[in-house]
């Protein structure tokens, strides 16, 4: 166990995959919407674009996962020892 956590530091941290966060789902739902939209315009046929961007949407989603992960442990994490501080 660590002898001395650095509150502020972990706070940052926190913010920072907070906005991470933020932005990866927005690519998400940007990338979701992109894949639709092209999927109608060439009348339901697949190609090589549509495959990208459905290789993009899951590397995409997979690190929302990760992301997340890190973010809730952060979180986790400093909400702990902020309760064994006091």
């Amino acid at each position: 166990m660590e002898d001395s956590i650095d509150f502020k530091q972990l706070e940052k941290d926190i913010i920072r995959y907070k906005f991470l966060y933020a932005i990866i789902w927005a690519i998400n739902i940007i990338l979701i919407f992109i894949q639709i939209a092209y999927y109608y315009k060439r009348q339901i046929k697949l190609d090589i674009i549509f495959l990208i961007l459905t290789g993009l949407n899951i590397l995409s989603l997979y690190l929302t996962y990760k992301i997340s992960d890190k973010y809730n442990f952060l979180k986790y994490r400093y909400q702990y020892y902020k309760k064994l501080s006091k």
